[in-house]
């Protein structure tokens, strides 16, 4: 987790191109995640396991401390999921560089018709490089 909090922090994002061993072994990156700590909260495990739910702390460079709650309709949960669109674009940066554009539309289109298909097998085919 401290890695994908340090992903966001610096790129505003934690995709495919951020988990990348170039970026994780980039200087800020590791200056980053040496400023990051998790830890087990006690209040939010009471809270049951229903929605992901975090306390962040940011210690600024004066000493004062800046404290909320993380805001759990995150983007592409259950209460804030992703449009179509973003969707589709989240499946083809996942796929750039490992499937043409053909056949992330492929992939695509079949996924849109998985209810249809008689053996889910199918889209596994299409994935296989």
């Amino acid at each position: 987790m401290p890695a994908a909090l340090a992903m966001i922090a610096l790129d505003r994002q934690a995709g495919k191109r951020e988990f990348s061993d170039a970026f994780v072994a980039s200087q800020a990156m590791q200056d980053m995640q040496r400023r990051i700590r998790t830890e087990f909260d006690a209040e939010i495990e009471g809270q049951g396991f229903d929605k992901m739910r975090s306390r962040i702390t940011i210690q600024l460079k004066n000493g004062h401390e800046i404290s909320g709650w993380a805001d759990e309709r995150y983007r592409g949960g259950p209460e804030n999921p992703l449009t179509d669109a973003e969707l589709e674009g989240k499946v083809r940066s996942c796929c750039n560089g490992v499937l043409s554009p053909e056949a992330q539309d492929n992939l695509i289109r079949t996924a849109w018709s998985v209810t249809d298909l008689p053996d889910a097998s199918a889209i596994a085919e299409l994935i296989r490089v």
